[in-house]
């Protein structure tokens, strides 16, 4: 029984499932630091899990906002910007939320 297509299927679901895990999951292990936590409580680690990827939204929200020029600024230092002035959050989601 030869079936070339599901090679070609096998190779799209591990491309696609690696990119999930490199634009979401890895910014939330190396950015927010998940791989670190320590909780034993599984509804405080569900909700600062939920907590962590409202906070990456916002941040995706901030990014194009704080860009100069045609290079995107990092995860890492929108967050940092957005801790020295909280305003750059609350503008970003007055936009998202006007339009």
């Amino acid at each position: 029984y030869d079936t070339p297509d599901i090679a070609a299927l096998g190779y799209r679901f591990i491309r696609t499932h690696w990119g999930i895990e490199n634009s979401l999951h890895h910014v939330l292990d190396v950015d927010f630091g998940q791989d670190f936590m320590q909780m034993k409580n599984r509804n405080f680690a569900s909700n600062i899990e939920l907590l962590d990827r409202l906070a990456l939204n916002v941040v995706r929200l901030a990014q194009p906002t704080l860009q100069r020029g045609a290079s995107p600024i990092s995860i890492r230092l929108v967050r940092q910007s957005i801790g020295y002035e909280p305003s750059i959050a609350m503008q970003a989601l007055a936009k998202y939320f006007a339009s």
